[in-house]
């Protein structure tokens, strides 16, 4: 009797043993294929992502060599006119909300501004050493007191910027 209960005992595991060993591999090709799904899709948003924010800078870019190459604009500058200063940086402010916009004449004093509660109250070398290669011609290249970004247009400035501290 026990050859035969051990040889019924042999015969079962032997049939539930592939199923069993099958399906635990099968759960694992299936865990494997779908991290391989999500690793796929999160690249694809990622890089979509990445594409999506360089075509934003490359506009807000745009935009302020628009406003450099502005002829009525860079005569306002010059001649020290905020109202025809504003018209510019209330365009621009509309398109780029988000944004601190100071325009200002050679000196750094702001002629007109767009988020007049935030941004620097001047862009003369007193208010920040960066705004002293601003005024110098040089595009700005580092974060600023309190700005994020900035960019910088000579010639007069337009300064544009991400609210927050340097990080």
């Amino acid at each position: 009797m026990r050859t035969v209960r051990f040889k019924l005992v042999a015969l079962v595991l032997a049939c539930v043993l592939p199923a069993v060993v099958g399906a635990v591999l099968r759960s694992r090709a299936a865990e494997r294929d779908m991290l391989d799904q999500v690793e796929r899709r999160v690249n694809a948003s990622n890089r979509r992502f990445g594409e999506e924010l360089d075509e934003y800078q490359a506009n807000s870019k745009l935009a302020l060599s628009l406003a450099q190459h502005a002829v009525k604009f860079q005569q306002a500058l010059a001649a020290r006119d905020a109202a025809g200063a504003d018209a510019m940086v209330k365009r621009l402010a509309d398109v780029y909300a988000q944004r601190i916009i100071l325009a200002s004449d050679s000196k750094g004093v702001v002629l007109a501004r767009a988020s007049a509660d935030r941004g620097p109250a001047s862009l003369g070398p007193e208010s920040s050493p960066a705004f002293a290669d601003l005024l110098a011609g040089k595009a700005l290249k580092r974060g600023l007191p309190e700005l994020r970004t900035g960019i910088g247009l000579h010639s007069g400035q337009v300064v544009a910027g991400t609210p927050g501290n340097p990080g």
